[in-house]
């Protein structure tokens, strides 16, 4: 027999119990000796009916030494002395009533452009630090809507911005867009069915009002476009047809920039 090869015997030998439930004989192996019910279902039948009983006062006191463990030895009088000294000087910036007087002094202030600036700047940090690349959200993007912009670069032959890419999503202001074309300047936001989209009444929904407000006001050139899922999909499916009638869609209200 060549080295580390092992034959296993292909029948193990069995004994036979009786289930403390049902009373019904069962086999197991050695090693399962102690087995005392046939099945899951009666083992959970029998701890439905019965109870642990309780521990004994002996018992109670040795798990209620262990949680203590070991104590730990008296503070020496210079520890005392150095804690006590401590305990006198003025407290770090860091202490609740610093938190509490900075926040009273905040209240009915607004933030800066400076300030707006530089929570901007940290925040893309952070985010590259991440793993993402900086302007991108984190991969919350509809893959059917990947399919249309990679078909629509297809065909203007441009690199649109979008999520699931390397370069991201285009981050405007506090939004980022779901599709950003700089050449023939149109952006897309495409919206799923529900929220956050659409309210109870299937209207658009506060937030995305402001978002494209916010969008059109920073950028007046370009085309905004939303895209409604469930208007162009087959039965909530991207199928050819669906697909076409996207992209077309699409197309058609960026035609005039493209001609020119």
């Amino acid at each position: 027999m060549p080295s580390g090869v092992y034959i296993r015997s292909a029948v193990k030998q069995r004994i036979t119990l009786v289930c403390q439930c049902c009373g019904e004989e069962f086999k197991v192996i050695y090693s399962r000796e102690n087995a005392k019910y046939c099945s899951q279902k009666c083992y959970s039948i029998f701890l439905q009916g019965s109870k642990r009983s309780p521990h004994s006062e002996e018992t109670k006191k040795k798990i209620s030494k262990a949680k203590k463990g070991k104590k730990r030895p008296p503070f020496s009088e210079e520890t005392k002395r150095k804690m006590s000294e401590a305990k006198k000087i003025k407290r770090s910036p860091l202490s609740k009533k610093h938190k509490k007087s900075i926040s009273k002094g905040n209240k009915g202030k607004k933030r800066t452009e400076k300030h707006r600036k530089n929570y901007q700047i940290s925040w893309e940090k952070r985010t590259e630090s991440s793993g993402y690349p900086r302007n991108y959200l984190c991969p919350n993007f509809n893959f059917n809507s990947i399919i249309i912009f990679k078909e629509l670069d297809k065909i203007l032959h441009t690199k649109s911005r979008y999520g699931g890419t390397k370069v991201g999503e285009q981050k405007i202001g506090r939004y980022f867009a779901d599709c950003f074309n700089k050449k023939y300047q149109f952006i897309i936001e495409w919206n799923e069915p529900g929220k956050p989209h659409y309210n109870i009444n299937n209207n658009l929904s506060k937030n995305s009002i402001e978002k494209k407000k916010y969008i059109i006001a920073r950028y007046p050139d370009y085309t905004y476009i939303i895209i409604k899922q469930d208007n162009f999909f087959d039965n909530g499916n991207l199928t050819k047809k669906a697909k076409n009638r996207v992209v077309n869609h699409i197309l058609s209200k960026v035609t005039i920039k493209i001609g020119e």
